[in-house]
């Protein structure tokens, strides 16, 4: 006697599932790839992604994206594999580790909520930076220039020569290498975002002598950027995005959640056509 019909689809639903989770880990697994070799299509798809990390933390990306994938792969392999063979051991190990990812992603969860001002602090911190940094910036096309030839001073704690060069011929020689960084990172936000400064552009006026903003904080190209035709602060529009991003997760977690279910009673129907052999 096999399965029921009602098992027969839950058998079907979780191997066409898990079939498409393995598409999807090998999509990420040939990305982190494509980062250790740096194919240029996957790094200027990426980059924009990218700027919102510093050089330390972005060579560590292509390995998280790199775990993340075999982790998917072998979990999804094992649910697909299990279910298509209605293999009792593999299926319940599949439900078994999914179960502990929920547990671990609400634990996460939970500790990112309740730590959530250590974060706010740091954003907060950027803010009242921003101003001061500013200061030492005579002429807003200095900021472009900057962007432009970032590279230059990417992973050096001091300047190099080339980077003493362009900040002497910028008079930018008070900037020192940490408010460079930040005035760099924040003009290829801006950019990419299309938002300015943290909080807004009073994060320029409201601390800076000087009144007129960055080109990156306006939207259209115009000769002047002022504060009344600038865009949102780039954590603002992090903020307004925040119920999209939670509610992603709490639907993933349900999906784990369904799919665990479905796959225990599977578990539990393998086992009793095996017991009533």
């Amino acid at each position: 006697m096999g399965l029921q019909c009602g098992d027969q689809c839950i058998k079907y639903v979780l191997f066409i599932f898990n079939l498409l989770i393995v598409m999807i880990s090998v999509v990420l697994l040939v990305v982190a790839a494509a980062s250790f070799f740096q194919w240029s299509i996957i790094t200027y798809q990426l980059g924009p992604f990218l700027v919102i990390f510093p050089p330390s933390v972005q060579k560590w990306i292509p390995w998280v994206v790199l775990v993340i994938g075999g982790c998917m792969f072998m979990i999804s392999f094992l649910g697909c594999c299990g279910a298509i063979a209605e293999n009792h051991c593999m299926v319940l190990m599949y439900s078994v580790i999914l179960i502990v990812c929920v547990i671990l992603e609400v634990t996460v969860g939970v500790v990112a909520y309740t730590q959530r001002h250590i974060v706010y602090d740091k954003v907060d911190e950027y803010s009242s930076m921003i101003g001061s940094y500013m200061n030492n910036i005579p002429n807003h096309d200095s900021i472009a220039t900057l962007a432009k030839y970032g590279h230059i001073f990417e992973n050096n704690r001091t300047y190099t020569p080339q980077a003493e060069e362009l900040l002497r011929k910028l008079s930018l020689e008070r900037l020192e290498p940490s408010q460079l960084h930040m005035v760099n990172l924040l003009e290829k936000l801006q950019t990419e975002f299309q938002c300015c400064g943290v909080h807004g552009a009073e994060d320029y006026v409201g601390r800076s002598v000087i009144k007129n903003l960055p080109n990156s904080c306006c939207s259209v190209d115009t000769e002047i950027c002022r504060q009344e035709n600038s865009n949102m602060g780039c954590w603002t529009k992090i903020e307004e995005s925040k119920g999209t991003f939670i509610g992603i997760g709490i639907g993933f977690v349900c999906i784990e959640i369904t799919t665990a279910i479905l796959g225990l009673f599977l578990v539990n129907s393998i086992k009793n056509i095996k017991n009533n052999y």
